[in-house]
């Protein structure tokens, strides 16, 4: 049967088919091609600028308002006005007023016009608030315009209160603002580990999470201007970021929030609120809308992140262990997490742990560096070169790239530092440490580092001043005590670095790693002091350190080290020469079979062999070296200059003095760079021909020498330095100057070990014979 009426569905078949032929004949097509270029040229322009000059960030949503209003505009008018090839007798019939009406509002020239008003309004408005934001007017102007802030004025960014149900949002959304910011050139967040020392102070946890309320009294203690603060709430499957820049008082100065439709969209909502407070601050919007996306530099697992951020905090703490643990949950959460890696490449490197594993860390690091930032990419690329590729001048490029955007960046000053310090350049070296301390963003490595270099360049006076102001900067730090104690000893005063190197023990205690420093420190002292079973007790407890952390401190294996220790203290200190050679001996027969043969000490203990009057014995361990031990290892210039100087000791016990001195000449030749290296046995040399004014010249190069970690050459040289000066200049009949050097020796012994007080007692008698006290 045939329906009298359409059906519906017949209807809007008709409707569709009327109006796909209406739109094909008035050319509407060909008009929202056009609209569609144009507006992608509008988008293209505006992108461009914001890259060159900078844009308010409302400048890109407002651009897509409009583009999205004109299209409605241009469809309408298209129709209105028959499309661009409408006839002339289509728009002369009758109409109702109504489309006479339209037809007049929405012509091409008045959507021209429209449309020119509108980029006329929307760039009088650009430039309006770009200017009065440059000027510090009204609520757009910047806090840096207005005089509340300065750039690079440090912040406070505490932990941002969570108050979702599950508790663990806060610290990562705070680990995301902490990573964006760190990409800013305007706000300077102070790290942690500079929050300790204050936190100290105020007798807090600086372990524990810095909540607004301490911050904030952080601040006003310290002298900070502002603090960040913020809290994440629950919102349906999301949440509702907020965050405020409050000030030292406690007024709020920006306040703002974002909100995150599923938990996916943290990372956007952090980049958001990070850029509108760093607009309003005043950072250049160019620089802003530079940076990319934080899940296109961080992680896309919210799980990863927020173990990168514990373990950040766990590092800052110093437990190593701990944080190297979170770093490898967090990249098995995401094994493209390039900053992760980064950190844990650094974290081995540092501790000196597993070279290989830190190795292995950077080089991941730096095939993933397109997903960092471009601060965190230059470092993981110098820390690469540094380390893996051993390429320092690509590794200092890197850093003075990171320095051109972010001049007073605390890690690559100290590094930029650290790799002039290794090419020689100490001048320039101290330059950039000092530079940082300056700025007052240094960390303690750069403090200390600092006290070194410039003690090494003789400028002991500005060493102890800096070294002074790493107290007051880092007052907990133990690394104060350590510097402190190397730099008495440096200067001769060893009951004072002995309470340092204590103390640095008591604050070090619960890591390995410090504590065989500790240990070694001691130890060098105790036995410069006379007191050398206290001595190799101490560097004896060395070996259970480092088999507990899998590492080697000492060099040698457990029995040749002891063997060692005990022939050096009997061919040296006790010149007991029978008894030095029976303790040789026993660890030689009894070394072990089939190991490492570089840890067999075979120059070393060929040396006290030497020192106690069997050169034979000394040339067997000789022979042994050169054909148990690789050419690559004996050919390495400190393995060259170690044989000669055995040659040397060699032919000083068979009474062939010239041939010793050539020797030591050569021996010391091939180490340029060491200050200390070799000069005691020189000496010796010199002394033995009786060309004593040339002994005490070389005599006198070892002690002025300005090494600051000495101890580990003096704990068996001081002493024969200082004997053997007294010796010269008493030969030289310089009585006054014989009783100096007898006497320092005399009081450095003044508790010695009862074995060693017979020699104590020959010294006293050569101080009274040359007229000494």
């Amino acid at each position: 049967m045939v329906s009298l009426f359409p059906t519906t569905s017949r209807v809007s078949m008709i409707g569709l088919r009327s109006l796909l032929g209406e739109i094909h004949r008035r050319s509407v097509w060909q008009i929202l091609g056009s609209y569609a270029v144009g507006a992608w040229i509008i988008l293209q322009l505006a992108e461009t600028l914001a890259g060159l000059i900078g844009l308010p960030l409302w400048f890109g949503p407002t651009i897509l308002v409009l583009i999205g209003l004109g299209f409605p505009l241009l469809l309408l008018t298209s129709f209105l006005q028959g499309g661009r090839r409408g006839r002339k007798e289509e728009t002369e019939g009758k109409k109702d007023s109504g489309q006479a009406f339209l037809q007049k509002m929405f012509t091409w020239r008045n959507v021209a016009v429209v449309v020119g008003g509108t980029v006329v309004l929307l760039g009088a408005g650009t430039a309006g608030y770009s200017g009065m934001r440059a000027a510090g007017i009204g609520p757009m102007g910047s806090l840096i315009a207005k005089d509340i802030l300065e750039s690079d004025d440090p912040l406070i960014l505490a932990e941002f209160v969570d108050r979702t149900p599950e508790g663990t949002l806060g610290e990562t959304v705070t680990a995301l603002f902490r990573i964006d910011l760190a990409q800013s050139t305007s706000v300077r967040i102070i790290e942690p580990t500079q929050l300790a020392p204050a936190l100290t102070r105020m007798e807090r946890d600086p372990s524990e999470p810095l909540t607004p309320d301490v911050a904030l009294e952080l601040a006003q203690r310290e002298g900070i201007k502002a603090v960040i603060t913020g809290e994440v709430l629950p919102l349906g499957s999301g949440a509702v970021i907020s965050a405020r820049l409050v000030s030292a008082e406690g007024a709020t100065l920006v306040a703002m929030d974002q909100t995150a439709r599923d938990i996916g969209d943290v990372p956007q909502a952090v980049d958001a609120l990070s850029a509108q407070l760093r607009e309003r601050i005043g950072e250049s919007l160019r620089t802003i809308q530079g940076d990319p996306p934080l899940n296109e530099v961080t992680t896309f697992s919210l799980e990863s992140l927020r173990k990168y951020a514990q373990a950040d905090r766990a590092n800052d703490r110093g437990d190593w262990e701990r944080a190297v643990t979170l770093l490898e949950e967090a990249l098995e959460e995401d094994s493209t997490f390039a900053m992760a890696w980064r950190k844990l490449g650094i974290l081995f490197q540092n501790e000196d742990r597993d070279p290989e594993r830190a190795r292995t860390s950077l080089d991941r690091a730096f095939a993933l560096r397109d997903r960092l930032t471009d601060r965190e990419r230059y470092l993981a690329e110098a820390a690469y070169f540094t380390y893996v590729e051993d390429d320092r001048p690509r590794a200092m490029q890197a850093y003075e790239t990171v320095l051109e955007s972010y001049p007073i960046d605390r890690i690559a000053l100290n590094n930029l530092a650290v790799a002039y310090n290794a090419q020689g350049n100490r001048e320039e070296a101290v330059e950039i440490y000092l530079r940082s301390i300056r700025a007052g963003i240094a960390p303690a490595v750069t403090y200390s580092n600092a006290v070194e270099t410039l003690f090494d360049l003789g400028q002991s006076d500005t060493a102890v001043f800096v070294l002074e102001q790493f107290g007051e900067a880092y007052p907990e730090n133990p690394d104060v005590h350590r510097f402190g104690g190397a730099l008495l000893s440096a200067r001769f005063d060893y009951p004072g670095a002995e309470e340092h190197a204590r103390r640095f023990q008591d604050l070090v205690s619960g890591d390995p790693s410090a504590e065989m420093r500790a240990l070694s420190d001691l130890a060098n002292l105790a036995l410069i002091r006379g007191r050398y079973r206290d001595g190799i007790n101490q560097i004896m407890q060395v070996f259970e350190k480092q088999e507990a952390m899998g590492v080697r401190f000492l060099p040698f294996s457990e029995p040749i080290f002891e063997a060692m220790a005990e022939g050096v203290i009997r061919a040296t200190f006790l010149q007991d020469h029978p008894g030095a050679v029976a303790v040789v001996d026993a660890a030689w027969a009894a070394r072990p079979r089939g190991g490492d043969p570089t840890e067999l000490a075979h120059i070393e203990l060929a040396t006290i062999y030497a020192a106690s009057g069997r050169p034979d014995r000394a040339l067997e361990l000789l022979q042994n070296y050169e054909s148990d031990v690789d050419v690559e290892v004996r050919e390495a210039p400190g393995s060259r200059s170690g044989v000669h100087s055995l040659k040397g000791g060699i032919a000083l016990a068979e009474g062939r003095n010239e041939d010793a001195l050539q020797e030591y000449l050569t021996a010391r030749e091939l180490v340029p760079d060491c200050a200390l290296c070799v000069l005691t046995e020189l000496g010796q040399a010199y002394a033995a021909l009786g060309r004593h004014g040339e002994a005490v010249e070389t005599f006198e190069e070892y002690l002025n020498a300005p090494v600051l970690f000495r101890l580990g050459t003096d704990n068996i040289n001081m002493h024969m330095v200082l004997i053997g000066l007294g010796q010269s200049y008493e030969a030289l009949g310089e009585n006054q100057k014989a009783a100096e050097y007898y006497g320092r020796i005399v009081e450095m012994w003044a508790d010695p070990d009862p074995e060693l007080q017979p020699r104590v007692e020959e010294l006293r008698e050569a101080l009274t014979r040359v007229g000494g006290e």
